[in-house]
C-alpha cells in the first residue's frame, strides 16, 4: 500500500471517527438558534400532547448557553374549559457538569403567575392553588441520596384550596418518601389557604400576611420536622368542625375565629404526634372576646395532652405565670 493511501485511510477512518461527535455537536449548537427553538417545543409539544391525551402549548422558549432556560405561557388542558396547569413565565440555569453525577445545580428559579386545577376521578377531591410569584435560591438535588437542600424560597401571592369528600381508602399502601428537605430560609407572603373536609369535621381557613422558617429540615420517612426559628403573621385564622357559626358567647373550641394574629417560635420537633417548641412570643384576637396580649413558654405535646413550662400570659384583664397541662381527654364529652 502506497503512503499516499495510508493517508488518505488515515483521513477517512479519522473522518468516520469524528463525524457522529461532530453532527451531536451541530446539533447542539443549532437548539441555540431561536427559529429551530420554536420548531422543536412545537414538535415536543404536539408529541406530548399525543401521549397524554391532553392539549399541550407553549407561547415561547428561548435557551442561551450553556443552559440558560426561560419560557412563558404554559399551559396544559385536559378538555376545554379544563385547565389542570399554566404558567405565566419561568427561568432557571441548571449546571451542566453535576448532571452526570445524578446531581442538580440550580442557583437561580424564578416563577410567575402559577396556576393549577386538580379533580380527581371520582369527582370528590379538587385541589386549586396560585401563585403569583416565587423565587428559588442556590438549589441542589442528589438523586442518589435523595436530598435537597435550597438555601431560599420565597413566594407572594398564594392562594391554595383543598376539598374532599372520598371516604374511600387506599388499600395498598405506598411506598414511603425517603426524601430529606432541607432549607435556609422559607418566605411565604400573602398566601391564603382553605381546607375543607366535611366528612372528617374539618374546615380551616387562614390569611397570612408572612410566615418565615429558617434552618428548616423535613425528614418524609420519619415524619419529622425541624425549624430552628421561625415567624408567622396574618389577618384571619379559623378552624371549625362544621359549617355553621359559633353562637356562645364564650371560647368555643369547635368554632375558634382569630384575627390580628402573631407567633414567634424556636427549636421547633416535630414526629408524629410529638411536639417541641419555645415559644417567644404569641399574641391575637378571638371572636369570643378574648384578646392574648402576649403568651411565652416552653411548649411540649404528644398524643396524651400538652403542657407549657414557664408559662408567661398576658391578656387585657389578666395575667398568669407557671406551668400549666391539660389532657387531651378534656375535650371529650
Amino acid at each position: 500500500m502506497s503512503p499516499r493511501t495510508k493517508k488518505y485511510l488515515k483521513r477517512f477512518a479519522l473522518g468516520l471517527i469524528l463525524s457522529p461527535i461532530l453532527v451531536v455537536l451541530l446539533v447542539m449548537l443549532l437548539l441555540y438558534v431561536p427559529p429551530l427553538q420554536r420548531l422543536v417545543v412545537k414538535e415536543t409539544a404536539s408529541y406530548l400532547s399525543r401521549q397524554t391525551g391532553m392539549e399541550i402549548s407553549l407561547e415561547s422558549v428561548h435557551l442561551k448557553f450553556p443552559l440558560d432556560l426561560s419560557l412563558a405561557g404554559l399551559q396544559i388542558v385536559k378538555a376545554p374549559g379544563d385547565t389542570l396547569a399554566s404558567v405565566g413565565a419561568l427561568s432557571l440555569s441548571p449546571a451542566l457538569r453535576p448532571l452526570l453525577d445524578k446531581q442538580v445545580e440550580i442557583p437561580h428559579i424564578a416563577l410567575e403567575r402559577l396556576r393549577i386545577h386538580y379533580t380527581d376521578s371520582t369527582g370528590k377531591t379538587t385541589l386549586g392553588a396560585k401563585l403569583e410569584q416565587a423565587g428559588i435560591e442556590h438549589l441542589h438535588v442528589d438523586l442518589n441520596q435523595q436530598l435537597a437542600t435550597l438555601g431560599r424560597l420565597i413566594t407572594q401571592g398564594g392562594d391554595i384550596t383543598y376539598l374532599s369528600t372520598d371516604t374511600t381508602k387506599s388499600e395498598k399502601e405506598s411506598e414511603p418518601l425517603r426524601w430529606i428537605i432541607q432549607a435556609g430560609t422559607i418566605d411565604l407572603q400573602d398566601t391564603r389557604v382553605q381546607v375543607a373536609l366535611p366528612l372528617d369535621s374539618l374546615h380551616i381557613k387562614a390569611d397570612v400576611s408572612r410566615l418565615q422558617l429558617e434552618r428548616a429540615e423535613a425528614r418524609l420517612e420519619q415524619m419529622r420536622f425541624l425549624v430552628a426559628r421561625g415567624e408567622l403573621a396574618g389577618r384571619e385564622l379559623s378552624y371549625a368542625v362544621d359549617t355553621t357559626r359559633s353562637t356562645r358567647p364564650y371560647l368555643d373550641y369547635q368554632h375558634l375565629s382569630l384575627h390580628d394574629y402573631q407567633l414567634a417560635i424556636e427549636d421547633l420537633i416535630s414526629e408524629k404526634s410529638i411536639l417541641n417548641m419555645k415559644l417567644r412570643h404569641a399574641q391575637l384576637k378571638e371572636q369570643s372576646g378574648l384578646k392574648l396580649i402576649h403568651l411565652s413558654g416552653n411548649y411540649q405535646m404528644d398524643s396524651l395532652g400538652m403542657s407549657l413550662q414557664d408559662l408567661d400570659l398576658t391578656t387585657d384583664v389578666s395575667s398568669m405565670r407557671g406551668d400549666a397541662a391539660m389532657p387531651w381527654s378534656l375535650f371529650q364529652s
